[in-house]
């Protein structure tokens, strides 16, 4: 129930929803309405709200929550609660519930309520569905396209079929389903690394994946080892797609390695790590032979969960688990390069 729920939960809800409406003044004085309307007290704050004037807060406040770039803050004495936009502009002001004129708790479940009449804002996030053919109809949100269209216009994609799909935050000619966005992201990232550490001499590659948030460690555990035999500068996306362990063995030599092979990476250009392994291979005097890292999804890409979740058909909050789950989960390479 509404009533029971944590404060900062209900801000963080509301701050999500106002964030994404196309008319967010609109909807914070018809939340503010309302709730005048619901409240009881003889003290309603509804019509006493600082609205327009520039909130200098350091010091005397204290964040609650923030999401982009609208925020809830709190003063430390009184305890009352202000909505702010960006420009720390005051757009609501309460008393802390509990307080005998209280209604904020009552403005943020009004707001949360009322969100769903307004217009949501465009997403910057492009959605294309990958038709059939030009016949189908393509949902209303997304930019409808053949697959032999998308393989035209996005000639880095691989693997593409009928679906919903969004440009790949890192290559603008890659195409990323936005089903399971974040694992593909994790296998992208994971494919590429193989096959660079292939192109700088490595004869094998031992990656285990496990998830941090567990008491027992996957990487202990056998079900699901596999050994793959690759050639240099090959993908070897589908076995990596599902695995606990893996051990991808490389032929031949590597003599020449080139000091640009990074220059046109799409995940690990400007990755420290593996810029130390390509200059310790590059050394003439003490070449690196072996190597652990250990990569992770730490950030969202500016994935649009909103738009996302109501072109899937799903709940928003699953495709939030999703991310979550995927920042639990690290992958360890241990690699052995040839002499």
């Amino acid at each position: 129930m509404a009533e029971k729920r944590n404060m900062t939960d209900l801000c963080k809800e509301a701050l999500e929803k106002l964030a994404d409406t196309g008319d967010p003044k609109t909807l914070i004085q018809d939340a503010k309405e309302t709730a005048g309307k619901k409240e009881k007290c003889a003290h309603k704050l509804v019509s006493n709200n600082g609205y327009g004037q520039k909130l200098q807060y350091p010091g005397f406040f204290h964040d609650v929550t923030e999401y982009k770039g609208w925020k809830i803050v709190q003063h430390k004495l009184s305890f009352h609660y202000v909505l702010l936009d960006s420009d720390n502009i005051v757009y609501a002001k309460y008393l802390e519930p509990n307080w005998y004129a209280s209604n904020f708790k009552l403005f943020l479940e009004e707001l949360i309520s009322l969100a769903v009449k307004y217009p949501r804002k465009k997403s910057s996030m492009i959605i294309y569905q990958l038709v059939t053919n030009k016949k189908v109809e393509a949902n209303k949100d997304c930019e409808g396209l053949t697959v032999s269209e998308a393989y035209n216009r996005f000639p880095h994609s691989k693997d593409l079929a009928i679906g919903f799909f969004t440009v790949n935050p890192f290559n603008d000619l890659s195409l990323i389903p936005i089903q399971n966005y974040f694992a593909n992201i994790a296998l992208n990232q994971d494919d590429e690394c193989v096959v660079l550490l292939g192109k700088i001499g490595a004869r094998s590659v031992h990656i285990t994946k496990f998830d941090e948030s567990k008491t027992e460690n996957t990487a202990n555990v056998k079900a699901g080892f596999e050994k793959v035999n690759a050639h240099v500068g090959a993908s070897i996306s589908s076995e990596l797609q599902n695995f606990s362990e893996l051990i991808v063995k490389f032929e031949g030599h590597i003599s020449d390695i080139s000091p640009d092979i990074l220059k046109n990476s799409v995940w690990f250009q400007n990755n420290s790590r593996m810029n130390a392994i390509l200059e310790g291979r590059l050394s003439k005097n003490n070449k690196v032979n072996e190597w652990d890292m250990t990569t992770r999804i730490t950030q969202t890409f500016n994935f649009d969960f909103t738009a996302a979740a109501n072109v899937l058909g799903v709940i928003e909050a699953s495709l939030k688990n999703e991310y979550e789950k995927a920042t639990k989960q690290l992958r360890k390479f241990h690699v052995i390069f040839g002499e």
